[in-house]
């Protein structure tokens, strides 16, 4: 109730502050809306899908440094009743230049979507506040805020049992409750016209004792990570992405994470009439094969299995968190035509070691083969006008059984969709 509450003022809030008379102007104001139709079908899983998603948003320049953004959206699924959502309600101070140090610098309080810069460690919401300055050899980025103000049914965060126990519990409204600070140092063109970063996350767990869920003194998910990396043009047309992150913490009281992760991604862009893309990404998330489930972490003194603060998508079809997992992704695209941009991709998906991962039908009793299998995908945008726009995503995912695969069974993992969205 208290959530519905809140997003009803919001909303009739962003109505009221477009319809007055006096506030409105066309030079400072801006707002409008989209509505969003997916129908498919994925199988093992749900079954028929079906999701219908109307959003407004507003923009404001109240001067020539203070702006707002506020949006909102009804999201239905078949599975759920309707959940209003407020997507991005943010207050922005922006100075474009700062004569005495040449700089320039950004506040933005509020909720809003952030990342580390690898985005596999952290890519979600959080409502707390950002600063960033960018002086001529470096840009600095802080970020930090809480997490368990947001729906569950949008959150991504499945550090812990309770966490994956939360997300399939249709009583519990909030998403986890973790407070996240992300600091990004980035110096321009270092090396070799790449940008260096140095990058830190922590998260803390703030989650309290509640009945059907794991004891908080065994269950609770505290982490650090430290990363490095460096992106930027390797060539004209080529542009390369390392990094790394180690990543330190406790699972309870007596249990330690030590454990990482990195990868490499690079991207060809053609300069001909069809915008040709071609890209490679290899990633790799450490793992521990003591481990008897994926949140049994207290039950070592030092565990080595990387678990990300939020959950990254890969394949259409087959989409694990990263732990424990390796993979290496291959696509093109490019523009058939000139407004339909067509993509395929395949990835190798393994496991790191021979533990567990996130997704169901490993073979427990097999640590020796680490292959997971192969996925195909195929996708289709298709912008028939400024205001209408039509997608497709297809993924089909093999499981790998026998003497080189870790899966027990081979029933292939299908997903397709068909997405529509105006807007308005």
């Amino acid at each position: 109730m208290k959530r519905f509450i809140l997003s009803s003022l919001l909303l009739a809030g962003i109505a009221l502050f477009i319809s007055h008379p006096i506030a409105w102007s066309e030079e400072v104001f801006d707002f409008g809306g989209q509505v969003r139709v997916l129908s498919g079908w994925e199988g093992p899983g749900d079954g028929v899908l079906l999701e219908g998603e109307p959003s407004l948003w507003i923009r404001g320049i109240l001067s020539p440094t203070v702006s707002f953004e506020l949006s909102a959206r009804l999201l239905s699924t078949l599975d759920t009743p309707p959940l209003l959502d407020v997507e991005r309600g943010v207050f922005q101070i922006q100075v474009p230049r700062y004569p005495e140090l040449d700089s320039s610098f950004i506040f933005q309080g509020g909720r809003f979507k952030v990342a580390d810069f690898s985005t596999y460690v952290f890519d979600h919401r959080l409502d707390g506040a950002l600063v960033q300055w960018k002086f001529p050899y470096t840009r600095i980025e802080l970020s930090g805020g809480y997490t368990g103000l947001q729906p569950r049914e949008v959150s991504h965060i499945y550090l812990s049992r309770s966490d994956a126990m939360d997300a399939d519990d249709s009583s519990i409204t909030y998403g986890p409750p973790r407070t996240i600070q992300i600091a990004t140092f980035t110096f321009p063109r270092l090396m070799l016209s790449q940008d260096m970063i140095l990058s830190f996350v922590a998260q803390q767990d703030l989650r309290s004792q509640k009945s059907g869920r794991p004891p908080v003194k065994r269950d609770r998910v505290h982490t650090n990570y430290l990363g490095l990396g460096s992106e930027g043009k390797l060539y004209e047309n080529i542009h390369l992405s390392l990094f790394g992150y180690l990543s330190l913490g406790f699972v309870g009281v007596s249990s330690r994470l030590f454990s990482g992760i990195y990868g490499a991604s690079i991207l060809w862009k053609g300069k001909d009439k069809y915008k040709s893309e071609i890209g490679g990404v290899f990633v790799s998330a450490s793992g521990d094969d003591r481990l008897s489930s994926l949140y049994d972490g207290d039950s070592l003194r030092e565990s080595n299995l990387f678990l990300p603060v939020s959950k990254k998508d890969t394949g259409v079809a087959f989409s694990p968190l990263l732990a424990n997992i390796t993979f290496l992704q291959l696509r093109g695209g490019f523009f058939p035509l000139p407004k339909v941009w067509a993509e395929a991709q395949g990835f190798l998906f393994f496991r790191t070691t021979g533990g567990p991962i996130s997704e169901s039908g490993v073979d427990s009793l097999d640590q020796s083969d680490l292959f997971l299998g192969p996925e195909w995908d195929l996708k289709l945008e298709w912008q028939v006008y400024s205001d209408l726009k039509l997608r497709s995503n297809f993924g089909f995912f093999l499981p790998a059984t026998g003497s080189v695969g870790a899966y027990s069974r081979r029933d292939p993992w299908v997903k397709g969709t068909i997405e529509v969205l105006f807007s308005f």
